[in-house]
Formats: C-alpha cells, sequence, structure tokens
C-alpha cells in the first residue's frame, strides 16, 4: 500500500518592512479559519487544515475551511461579518518561504498592506483583531536581515503568531500537529506548552521541531478570544529574543544525563543524535538498526539557560533487541533493492527526468505504529518559482 504525503517548497516574493507597535485590545472575536489546499504539483495541506478545522470546532468556534482558494473567497467574511483574515484564530499550512505562502489559483498572502488580486498582503488587514496565527510553511520564522511574515504579523497585531525556521518535513508535521491541536483544546494549556507536548516524541524528520513562536506564547488563543487582553503591552524584545538565546550545551553532559537516566543499560552507539530545537533544545538519540532509521530512541530536552528539563523514552516499551528482530523479520521478507529510487519517483508521482532535480537524501525506514518498513526519499528541484524540496514515502 501506498501512502500519500504532502510536501512543502518556497516561492520568491517581495514584502515590505514593518515596525513594531503596541498590541490592540482585541474584540470578542470567537472566529476562525483554516486553509489548506492541493497544489498542482501533487502536494497538499488539506489532511492537515481539516484536522485543524475540526480542532477550532471543537472548541466552539465559528470556523470557515478553504479548501481551495481564490481572489473572492480568501477576503470574504464569516456569517457574523468578520473578515477571514481577521479571524481570531487563523491557520495557514502550504508552500512558503520567509516572505509569504502560497495557495493554489495564484492565491498568495504575503506580508504587505497591498490587496492586489489574487495576492493578499496580510497587513492589510486587522492583524489584532487575532488571537494566533499559524504559519506552517518551510521557513516561515527563518530570521534574516528583515523580519520574516511570522514575526511581522504578530508586531502588527496578532497576540501569537508561529513559524518554522527550517524546511518543515510534512511527513512529520501530520503527526506533530495533530498533537499540537489534540493538547490546545484544553483551554487552560499554553500555546508553547502545546508544541513542547508535541515535540517530546521522534519523528522521521525531527526538525519540525524547529518552530518559533512570537508574542504571548504562556497563553491559550482563548484567552484572548474573550475580550482578555495584555493591556496594550509592548512585547519586548527581552521576550523576542528568548528564542535564539539557547546556550551552547556540552554534549557530555546530555550524555551524562541519559545514561543516568537508563542506569547505564543501553549501548547508545545504535542511536544517532539529531538536535533541533528553538524554545527548547532537542537532543533526539534515534535507534537505528543497521542502516535502517526507526522512529523509537529517546529525547533530551534542555532548556535556555542549559538546565535539563526532561528526558522522554520514545522506546514505547521495546527493546533495542526487539526491535532489532522486528526490523530483521521485515528485511528477510522484502527485497529493498528490487528498484532504483529514480525509476521509483519516475513512476510514481511522473517526474520528467530531463527536469533540473537531485536527490537529497534516501533512507529506509522503519514505523513501530505499523510494523512496516518504508523507503523515504527526498528531492529538490527547480519549478520555476524558485527551490522546490519534495518528500516521497513507499513502503515495500
Amino acid at each position: 500500500m501506498k501512502k500519500s504525503l504532502v510536501f512543502f517548497g518556497t516561492i520568491l516574493l517581495l514584502f515590505c518592512n514593518s515596525e513594531k507597535i503596541l498590541a490592540a485590545t482585541p474584540y470578542n472575536n470567537k472566529t476562525a479559519l483554516s486553509v489548506g489546499v492541493k497544489y498542482s504539483d501533487g502536494t497538499s495541506g488539506v489532511d492537515h487544515s481539516n484536522n485543524s478545522y475540526g480542532t477550532y470546532v471543537t472548541m466552539g468556534l465559528t470556523t470557515k475551511k478553504l479548501n481551495s482558494t481564490n481572489a473572492t473567497n480568501i477576503i470574504s467574511s464569516h456569517s457574523n461579518g468578520t473578515k477571514y483574515l481577521e479571524s481570531g484564530i487563523i491557520y495557514l499550512v502550504g508552500h512558503a518561504n520567509r516572505m509569504a505562502m502560497s495557495f493554489d489559483n495564484n492565491v498568495t498572502i504575503d506580508y504587505s498592506k497591498l490587496t492586489d488580486s489574487p495576492s493578499v498582503g496580510i497587513r492589510s488587514f486587522n492583524n489584532s483583531k487575532s488571537a494566533f496565527v499559524t504559519f506552517a510553511g518551510c521557513n516561515t520564522a527563518l530570521p534574516g536581515a528583515e523580519y520574516n511574515i511570522t514575526e511581522l504579523t504578530q508586531a502588527n497585531g496578532a497576540k501569537i503568531t508561529m513559524g518554522w525556521k527550517t524546511d518543515l518535513n510534512i511527513a512529520s508535521y501530520k503527526n506533530w500537529n495533530s498533537r499540537f491541536n489534540e493538547i490546545i483544546k484544553d483551554k487552560s494549556t499554553s500555546v508553547l506548552n502545546a508544541a513542547k507536548s508535541a515535540s517530546n516524541h521522534i519523528y522521521l524528520s525531527n526538525t519540525v521541531k524547529n518552530y518559533a513562536l512570537h508574542g504571548i506564547f504562556n497563553k491559550n488563543p482563548w484567552y484572548f478570544l474573550n475580550n482578555n487582553s495584555a493591556s496594550n503591552m509592548l512585547i519586548s524584545d527581552a521576550l523576542q529574543n528568548e528564542v535564539t538565546n539557547i546556550k551552547n550545551i556540552d554534549l557530555k553532559d546530555v550524555n551524562m544525563y541519559l545514561d543516568s537516566y537508563l542506569n547505564n543499560s543501553v549501548d547508545l552507539n545504535n542511536f544517532k543524535l539529531e538536535i533541533n530545537g528553538v524554545h527548547e533544545k532537542y537532543y533526539d538519540y534515534v535507534l537505528y538498526i543497521n542502516d535502517v532509521r526507526t522512529d523509537l530512541g529517546y529525547t533530551v530536552v534542555m532548556d535556555n539557560d542549559s538546565e535539563l528539563n526532561r528526558i522522554v523514552d520514545n522506546m514505547k516499551g521495546k527493546t533495542v533487541a526487539q526491535v532489532k528482530n522486528e526490523v530483521q523479520s521485515k528485511l528477510q521478507k522484502i527485497d529493498v533493492n528490487n528498484i532504483t529510487v529514480e525509476r521509483r519517483l519516475l513512476n510514481k508521482i511522473k517526474l520528467d527526468i530531463s527536469d533540473d532535480y537531485k536527490i537529497i537524501s534516501d533512507i529506509k525506514y522503519y514505523s513501530s505504529s505499523d510494523n512496516e518498513i518504508y523507503n523515504v526519499a527526498e528531492i529538490e528541484m527547480n519549478d520555476g518559482n524558485g527551490k522546490l524540496v519534495t518528500s516521497y514515502i513507499e513502503r515495500y
């Protein structure tokens, strides 16, 4: 059985700079917008949009879902007159870069004051009416000489914004987003705590943990949807800089914490270390069986003061020996070299071999949840507007 996944690339667009402003008090705005579309290249954000839509409905919000965009519906309004892009919660998932996000029918949302159909400048709307805005796409919170769309939207009045500082691997994001949404339904849980809890797990690509939050992220959006405010609080530089001040940590200390936790009973030579994180530093010890990557291991989490925060056991009750037996048993039943990666990609996603592309990575991946082995490949190609990174996964 083939698993179809969706992926993000980048687009090249321009936007204007903005200065930080005092956050205005939002009105009682219990509305939400969720946008995720299927693209002409076959990728799709629909599943992620649907998951978020269901979360907002459960929270009791008047919610609109757009699984196809055009110049008219993206700037339309809820039945109560609130514009979609002034909703209390706005969720956007799709192709992106640090300046903008793009959807189908050439609809683009960038950071400007312009509404030049089908391009939409989010700053042309009143961002202070929004409690929480998510830009789920590649590099939407990437630092640079200029501000990015995530921090600028918060600076323009949105109480909390979230984006990613790296490429967003959508295969992993599907599970991360589902866990985040399940937690955020608890109206007493802060956005930051929900993101941290979703990041406790080990993913196919742990770069999904490179989320960046701006604003008053120690609150749940529900707090601001009920006419609460921070009394014209200026988001301080100290708070903004908190996300970049994770100190260098001695790996010897991290290994020592984990060895102590495991009572030195596990050979860490079977694991490969991956380091990610913005608000916290995640040291993921990912279990490999020979050259097969698994979704099992251990996660050591350090805080901004280089102190141990927590250790998460992601072995799901299995020992290394048990996993080794399961993986080797699966490998004996399949011929993992029965077709080349390029041939598989050409046959399954109809990639024209004349296109300018290169294979970035190709790995075997064991999923403990269904006890199956997959081939995962990542391709970088030029779609005419800039670099596009596409992932592909198929069960052996």
